[in-house]
C-alpha cells in the first residue's frame, strides 16, 4: 500500500532523467518530468529535487525554522530559482515563504499550485 503524507498526497519513487527521486506527491513527479523536458530543450541547465535545507532566521538572528524547497532550478542564464509545489498553503508555510523571500532576495521563489 502506498503511504500518504499529511495532506493526503501519494508518495512516488521514480527515476527522472539521471536522478532517482522520492517525490512527496504525484504533482511533484509530474513537475519533475516537465523540468526534465525543459532541461532537454535547453531552457534550464539543471534541476535538483529537495536540494537543501535552508535555515530561516527570526528578528533576533536566531534560527526559527528550516525550509526545504521542492526543487532548485538553474536557468539557462545561470540564475537560481526555488520552485515549490503547493496543494494547500498552510499558515506555517506562509511564514516560511516570507522569511525566505526576506533572507534570499536574489533567488526567485516560484510557487506552483
Amino acid at each position: 500500500m502506498r503511504r500518504r503524507n499529511k495532506m493526503g498526497a501519494v508518495k512516488v519513487g521514480a527515476m527522472v532523467g539521471d536522478q532517482a527521486c522520492r517525490f512527496d506527491s504525484k504533482a511533484e513527479y509530474r513537475y519533475a518530468l516537465w523540468l526534465e523536458g525543459e532541461k532537454q530543450a535547453g531552457r534550464i541547465l539543471r534541476w535538483t529535487h529537495h536540494p537543501c535545507r535552508i535555515e530561516l532566521y527570526g528578528m533576533r538572528g536566531q534560527v526559527v525554522c528550516l525550509m526545504e524547497p521542492d526543487f532548485s532550478v538553474i536557468l539557462a542564464n545561470a540564475r537560481r530559482e526555488y520552485h515549490e509545489i503547493k496543494g494547500m498553503a498552510t499558515a506555517a508555510w506562509r511564514i516560511k515563504r516570507a522569511l525566505l523571500e526576506q533572507q534570499e532576495p536574489d533567488i526567485r521563489y516560484v510557487v506552483i499550485d
